[in-house]
């Protein structure tokens, strides 16, 4: 029973251990899936055991493919599918096997057309330690193996370097994104020392081992070290490393006028680990100027035999372990001791370099869009092995309630910050309110940082406007309230909403309706976009009452049937009315009058009006009112027509163009009213046409006219 438990804990073991090598893949830095916009390089690091087979059309690597050795540019494009197999010594395989696509794009008339050339038919930069690579600020970049889909994490383009004493050969897979275009590139980064070191060749008989071990490799030779007498070593001895020494031999056959060689052996120097304000690790030796130091490895990787790499290394008086902006490297690194390109022993220090930017605060806020109609309260949060840091605007006034703002508008690039502040905790809220009756602008901005490494800045940026609204008549129904994302779609809507509001401007799409008669004390700001129209149907009609209106950039037509009441659609009394940049098409079956107003204030430019009807047909007709009209075109047809009737108060008309048709009218009949008409141009077109029906003016008037064109068809 025990030795049958024994057997199969034996079992167990030895199968964990053949699961682990027969898993224990390759890394295959490039190419990775995706969709790239360049060739891609075939890139495989951990290679150190039997013979690696790929192809790149999917079928059997060993059979119909192609023996990998080096780095390699795959020169295909389209869908591939690259499959990887790893033949071990001992005659296990491992299968791999990346789907990718290649839509080659060599940017011709991107402003970064160089910098894609640069490695677009090599598929690799060669890098420099000490000098610039520079990934244009149009273009970000990620230096691990990220998935497309993590965008959020690249990085802003940027000027990337190594400390110049950095000797490390590396292979690094740098990911571009273009967020304009959506393209990305992908290629590799060769790193290489600044300039090469020296050679590490030079012969003795000897060699050292563990620093204190001299092993004598050639029995031709007697020996002697220091003052010692001559004698021929049969084994290895140990030294004191603590002080100098000489090493002499010669010939075994000992003459007199034998060649005497030697070497000085140094003291053992010490070993001096160095972390730089650019993040970089630098280790170098006090003491003997002839030490130098050989980089016999640095990765994750430890197991491997050195002794192999302890000739012909590469000798520099400084060594330096670094990554570029956006790497994390981490690992073990053996580095030789050489004395006059003698191997003396080697030291191994453990490295860390994390100059990964952290992930960039995250903002959330209550407010659905960039328009907020109520208090919004905003969260701010990140990592806990990150610090926090937040600034914030204070509450700017947004101008002109006409215009509609997007958070990149130039107005909030200018807008100060205060002082990045760290905040304790990894999550910080505020809550951002309306000021009275002001549209206000809030911004914040935040940050973090770990350790050495920050993260971009990102900002949050909302409008709290409580006068603002929107309609378009093509948007959905439900959850119509006004925003900009769930506009209103009836003006009953913006009726039932605002009926209370003292003031409110409205941003029309589409076609408003009007079907009933509505009884408005609210201040109305109606500014149409995209070929606004307001529709006045059946008795549909605004009657406004101790408020102000205006109306710009929009089309104004009715529908009438034949029990349509013939009222006027816009109706006022204590009012104020304004017109800017509209059309006008009004017909109606039998009376018209299109504006009626009593003791109101009318203020009409650029307005091209059209009304037409059978019997009779009044543009505006007023009693106590100042009316202000210009550079306004404006005609009235019927079998009788006027363009204005005016019973007392103000008007000035100036630079127009009235036109009546029909058998009888008039341009306007004033009575006992003030002002001016000047520079108008007058069209009358009647069966009866003299002069004095242009404009009728009764005793009280006091009505200048200056400068009035009169045309009779």
């Amino acid at each position: 029973m025990f030795e049958s438990f024994k057997r199969k804990k034996i079992f167990l073991i030895l199968f964990l251990f053949l699961n682990f090598s027969l898993f224990s893949q390759i890394k295959i830095l490039s190419p990775a899936e995706g969709v790239w916009s360049n060739p891609q390089m075939l890139v495989i690091e951990n290679f150190t055991d039997g013979e690696i087979f790929y192809s790149v059309d999917g079928s059997d690597p060993e059979l119909f493919g192609f023996a990998y050795e080096t780095p390699v540019l795959l020169e295909i494009s389209g869908k591939i599918c690259l499959k990887i197999s790893h033949v071990f010594k001992d005659g296990h395989k491992e299968y791999q096997e990346i789907n990718y696509e290649v839509q080659n794009n060599r940017a011709k008339n991107a402003s970064y057309f160089d910098f894609i050339q640069s490695f677009f038919d090599s598929g690799v930069i060669n890098y420099s330690a000490g000098s610039i690579l520079e990934i244009p600020d149009e273009l970000k970049y990620s230096l691990e193996n990220s998935v497309q889909s993590d965008v959020d994490n690249f990085i802003q383009g940027t000027n990337l370097s190594l400390n110049p004493s950095c000797v490390q050969t590396r292979y690094i897979p740098c990911t571009i994104y273009d967020e304009y275009s959506n393209n990305f590139y992908r290629f590799i980064i060769r790193t290489l020392p600044q300039s090469a070191g020296v050679n590490t060749k030079r012969d003795v008989p000897f060699s050292i081992e563990d620093w204190e071990t001299i092993c004598f490799e050639d029995d031709s030779l007697i020996f002697k070290i220091d003052t010692e007498y001559w004698y021929m070593p049969l084994e290895s001895r140990k030294i004191d490393r603590s002080k100098s020494h000489i090493i002499y031999w010669q010939p075994v056959d000992y003459k007199e006028d034998n060649p005497v060689e030697f070497y000085v052996l140094p003291p053992k120097p010490e070993f001096v680990k160095k972390n730089n304000k650019d993040g970089s690790i630098s280790f170098s030796v006090s003491g003997d100027s002839s030490y130098m130091l050989g980089l016999l490895s640095a990765g994750e990787n430890q197991t491997e035999d050195l002794s192999s790499k302890k000739t012909n290394v590469e000798l520099f008086n400084e060594i330096s372990i670094d990554a570029f902006s956006g790497e994390k490297i981490e690992g073990r690194a053996q580095i030789g001791i050489y004395s006059n390109s003698i191997y003396q022993g080697n030291f191994s220090s453990e490295f860390f370099i994390d100059k990964r930017p952290p992930a960039v605060p995250k903002i959330s806020s209550s407010a659905k869009s960039f328009y907020s109609r109520n208090p919004a309260k905003i969260e701010i949060s990140c990592p806990k092995d990150c610090e926090l840091f937040i600034s914030f605007s204070n509450p700017f006034p947004v101008p002109g309630s006409e215009e509609i703002y997007t958070p990149k508008s130039p107005l909030f690039e200018k807008i100060q910050m205060g002082e990045f502040k760290k905040i304790s905790k990894n999550s910080f809220s505020v809550i951002w309110n309306p000021r009275n009756s002001e549209t206000v602008y809030y911004k914040v901005q935040a940050y973090t940082k770990r350790g050495d490494n920050v993260s971009k800045t990102v900002e949050y940026g909302l409008i709290i406007d409580q006068t603002s609204y929107y309609f378009d008549s093509s948007a959905l129904t439900e959850n119509a309230e006004g925003t900009q994302e769930n506009p209103f779609t009836e003006f009953e809507q913006i009726y039932e909403v605002l009926k209370d509001v003292r003031s409110a401007t409205i941003h029309v799409s589409g076609n408003m309706e009007i079907a009933k008669e509505y009884l408005l004390y609210t201040n109305f700001v109606f500014i149409g976009e995209n070929n606004a129209t307001i529709t006045f149907k059946d008795s549909g009609s605004l009657k406004l009452k101790s408020s102000n209106f205006s109306f710009s950039n929009f089309h104004f037509q009715n529908i009438i049937n034949s029990s349509s009441k013939e009222n006027s659609v816009l109706q006022l009394e204590n009012a104020v009315l304004s017109i800017k940049d509209c059309t006008m098409g009004f017909n109606y079956l039998n009376n018209a009058n299109v504006i009626d107003s009593y003791n109101s204030i009318i203020i009409i430019s650029s307005l091209t009006a059209s009304v037409n009807s059978k019997a009779y047909c009044s543009f505006l007709s007023s009693v106590k009112s100042r009316i202000d009209i210009n550079n306004s075109s404006i005609s009235a047809s019927s079998n009788t027509c006027v363009v204005i009737s005016a019973n007392e108060g103000n008007i000035s008309c100036i630079k127009n163009s009235f036109l009546i048709t029909g058998k009888t009218g008039r341009i306007a009949e004033l009575f006992s009213v003030k002002g001016n008409l000047k520079n108008n141009s007058y069209k009358v077109c009647i069966e009866s046409s003299d002069n004095a029906q242009c404009v009728y003016k009764n005793e009280n008037c006091s009505v200048m006219e200056e400068g009035n064109n009169i045309v009779v068809f």
